[in-house]
């Protein structure tokens, strides 16, 4: 992988300098002349790396599974973790804009531009907003979850934060990870990571080598030890992680 194509260094304008006002720039949209959040050369993606987060902040947000992406209150990027930084350079979704986020979609768009409004007058109209994210090459929808920032002010000043879930598109979970957190047996593991994967009873069955009957015996015994009554909290406890160590 060259820089180029290294997700990570896809660049906002966070370098670093001080970013200038909407009355500085003259752009009333936190964006310089030049398309940059800055008041100096364009911003190149391959020789800048974004400062929006401190090194500790990003190292936890990196491990989320999710994407987050820092907007300011006019809709200029702060920053994003690695997930996020995928789906933006993807283009098929969501983009950065002359510094600015915008969704694809002119509906999902209008709804950022009347929050970002809402944040900066003295309307009560402040509620997020969520939506799914269609691409065009028919994978599963992303869903999407924006919402401005309520604890106060943060620097550089976050007004918005915008969560991409479902930014993974395969379902694994860790054998070791079953048998250390949940004390499943080995057989009982690889009964859970089928299901967790979407796999049916008969089709994990299948994979394992096993009766249809084995499995859902396996099975009571994995509801016991998880502390769930069906397959549905099952899923939905280990829906919540850890997933891998």
């Amino acid at each position: 992988m060259t820089k180029k194509d290294d997700p990570s260094r896809v660049a906002f304008g966070g370098n670093g300098h001080k970013r200038r006002s909407p009355q500085e720039d003259g752009s009333g949209n936190g964006a310089a002349r030049n398309g940059t959040l800055t008041g100096g050369s364009p911003v190149s993606p391959d020789s800048v790396e974004p400062a929006g987060f401190s090194s500790l902040g990003r190292l936890v947000l990196d491990t989320l599974d999710r994407g987050i992406i820092a907007l300011d209150a006019h809709g200029a990027v702060i920053d994003a973790n690695l997930d996020a930084r995928q789906v933006l350079q993807a283009a098929d979704t969501i983009r950065v804009s002359d510094g600015r986020f915008e969704f694809l979609d002119p509906r999902l768009n209008d709804k950022l531009t009347r929050l970002l409004a809402a944040l900066s007058s003295t309307s009560t109209g402040r509620h997020g907003f969520v939506a799914h994210l269609n691409g065009s090459n028919g994978s599963r929808p992303l869903r999407v979850l924006v919402a401005p920032v309520r604890n106060g002010p943060t620097e550089p000043t976050a007004a918005v934060v915008v969560h991409i879930f479902d930014t993974h598109c395969e379902r694994t979970i860790s054998h070791e990870v079953l048998r250390e957190l949940h004390g499943l047996t080995a057989a009982q593991a690889a009964v859970t990571a089928y299901l967790f994967e979407g796999q049916s009873v008969e089709q994990t069955a299948e994979h394992l080598g096993l009766s249809v009957n084995t499995v859902r015996s396996h099975l009571k015994c994995i509801f016991t030890k998880c502390g769930v009554h069906s397959q549905t909290e099952l899923l939905h406890l280990l829906d919540l992680g850890p997933h891998s160590l």
